[in-house]
């Protein structure tokens, strides 16, 4: 039941998003080259969606304008950024959050793409996933602002599912817009849109004729082909404990996505008392489970 993910300090306090620091790559060299005659690896990085991005290009074409690819990287990044992130005002999705209005709000064709699938995905869940939970993960101490000193409480716990449940969520794609049917909605994409983000990324470099490839944002992950040994990618997946790093096990990738979300590291502890980032909308409340 994963209904919005969040990256935290130790602390509590939200630099954001999901599928925390529990998987990482293999000689992902985070540092962007300039210059590409030899056929060679090549590594880029950026930070974005609050929280870090990667590409990592093995048997490019020698033909290839590195500088011009890294450019392209960043917008396609940036994009999502501008349209989906609640960390920034400016966003497509917080200024349709900030909205009084109960009729269609003009978005990207992205922005209302990814708010369809979302839907999708909430109906097939029975509504374990739900993108209207932005008001409860701010409750809960996980959204962009530094977290509340105490816990919900009940009242404030049911009034918050209640308005969730009552905000009735629609998307169009012609022309693109969101409506929501009450002036209570409040979106939350941290679940879906650095996954959609890694796909536009694939999606560019296979039009530009890269086959072999590792993508990352945010600990979501797609690879494509092979690895510079010419074999799967290896995905390293972190042992699912509180002190320290050390691997749990390892990933063989090839053409292929992965991802996670691990509450053993992103969590608020409140008087010894323990609460996960992962939250289910249905019920307002982290998810009391022994799967870590």
């Amino acid at each position: 039941m994963i209904s919005s993910d969040h990256r935290t300090e130790t602390r509590g306090r939200g630099v954001r998003l999901r599928l925390g620091s529990i998987i990482f790559a293999f000689g992902l060299t985070l540092a962007a080259c300039t210059s590409h005659r030899s056929g060679e690896p090549l590594n880029f990085t950026g930070f974005s969606m609050a929280t870090s991005w990667s590409v990592k290009v093995v048997h490019p074409p020698l033909d290839l304008d590195v500088e011009q690819l890294e450019h392209e990287l960043e917008q396609i990044v940036g994009s999502v950024d501008e349209r989906m992130s609640t960390y920034r005002p400016d966003s497509e999705i917080s200024q349709f959050n900030r909205s009084d209005s109960t009729g269609w709000f003009g978005v990207s064709t992205e922005t209302a793409e990814v708010v369809r699938l979302a839907l999708e995905v909430t109906r097939r869940t029975e509504g374990a996933f739900d993108i209207r939970i932005g008001s409860l993960v701010r409750l809960w101490g996980f959204g962009p602002a530094p977290h509340p000193l105490d816990l919900p409480d009940e009242s404030t716990l049911r009034a918050g599912v209640g308005a969730l449940k009552n905000s009735e969520l629609e998307s169009r794609n012609s022309p693109p817009a969101l409506r929501c049917r009450s002036s209570d909605c409040d979106l939350d994409l941290s679940g879906i849109a650095k996954g959609f983000a890694v796909d536009r990324l694939v999606e560019h470099l296979e039009q530009i004729g890269i086959r072999n490839y590792l993508v990352e944002a945010g600990g979501e992950l797609r690879s494509g082909g092979v690895s510079g040994t010419g074999k799967p990618w290896k995905i390293g997946i972190e042992h699912p404990s509180a002190a320290g790093k050390s691997l749990q096990r390892v990933l063989l990738l090839k053409n292929q996505a992965v991802a996670t979300s691990g509450d053993y590291r992103i969590h608020r502890t409140v008087d010894g008392e323990r609460f996960p980032h992962v939250l289910d909308p249905r019920g307002g409340r982290p998810v009391r489970t022994e799967v870590a």
